[in-house]
């Protein structure tokens, strides 16, 4: 996204923006995920979430190829750093459910090793597609991972919330003190 911003608009300072337009969601989203991660089903929340990141990256690909105007891309960066935000507290709450607990630190050891290898692995994979392929093979690869994770969630056991957890204003407000 921030090199389809240069390149759209030859400007460092709307690549800037690119950063704030995330931020706002990603920690708005962070602090209802959480929430939300402990009054719905974990893999059940994750399912949807991935099903639309992979759906945000199809976007991407489909506004590219009809010349995205900069509102278009700034909205849906927002989005799926929205989702990004929901995206996590679910995902790490998952851990202590799915490993015994003498392998609970390998686990987030594991976890926390993946994400940042991801961090740096895909921005430089996606430069080399879209030095090779153009940008579409990014957002289009994007699409595929999302797709990939979400079929990797299937065979997970169901994640249901504790009894008596709900979404509220008030979860939310404790989650956050």
């Amino acid at each position: 996204v921030p090199y389809e911003v240069y390149v759209t608009t030859r400007s460092t300072l709307l690549v800037g923006v690119v950063g704030l337009v995330q931020l706002l969601p990603l920690l708005a989203f962070s602090v209802v995920g959480g929430t939300a991660a402990d009054a719905y089903d974990r893999r059940r929340l994750l399912l949807v979430v991935q099903s639309l990141m992979a759906l945000t990256s199809v976007a991407f690909a489909v506004t590219n190829d009809r010349g995205a105007s900069l509102v278009a891309i700034l909205l849906l960066i927002a989005l799926n750093a929205g989702l990004s935000g929901l995206e996590l507290p679910a995902r790490t709450s998952m851990v202590p459910r799915l490993v015994r607990r003498d392998q609970l630190a390998a686990a987030f050891a594991l976890n926390q090793t993946l994400t940042q290898s991801a961090q740096i692995i895909g921005p430089a994979l996606a430069g080399l597609l879209i030095a090779r392929h153009g940008i579409d093979a990014a957002y289009w690869t994007s699409a595929i991972a999302g797709g990939a994770t979400f079929l990797s969630l299937l065979p997970l056991p169901a994640q249901p919330p504790p009894d008596g957890s709900r979404m509220s204003v008030a979860a939310t407000i404790e989650g956050w003190r």
